[in-house]
């Protein structure tokens, strides 16, 4: 999600295959590359979606959201999500940068997304 975010073709398009190799749905695939948000989501996946989405439009989170994350995966869990999230935004920039190509010429994965995600989604930050 955090290279959706960026539109960091290289990163998305590797690790898209294997996520799809995982088990990930290709319709869960399509709409995380449309910027939607996928249905059918499991309980835990929600929440996943909910906290890393918000993490990344607000550059935070609100308690509540916080609060159901700790709840699904305890905090040393949360923890390993930010750190991911932050790994992948920084490999997002540096690559983006770096006008990494994909491999084999592959054609580009993925379009621009619009500035924010969520536009709807307010800053916890802020109030």
């Amino acid at each position: 999600m955090a290279a959706r975010s960026w539109s960091q073709q290289f990163v998305w398009d590797v690790h898209i295959l294997q996520a799809l190799d995982a088990g990930l749905s290709r319709e869960t695939a399509t709409a995380l590359a449309e910027g939607r948000r996928p249905e059918g989501m499991q309980a835990d996946e929600e929440v996943l979606w909910d906290f890393v989405t918000e993490l990344i439009d607000t550059k935070g989170v609100s308690d509540r959201t916080y609060e159901r994350a700790v709840e699904a995966f305890d905090e040393s869990g949360v923890i390993d999500i930010m750190g991911i999230v932050g790994y992948y935004t920084t490999l997002s920039m540096i690559m983006n940068v770096g006008r990494t190509d994909l491999l084999d010429g592959r054609a580009l994965p993925l379009d621009p997304l619009p500035q924010r995600l969520h536009p709807e989604t307010a800053n916890p930050l802020r109030s």
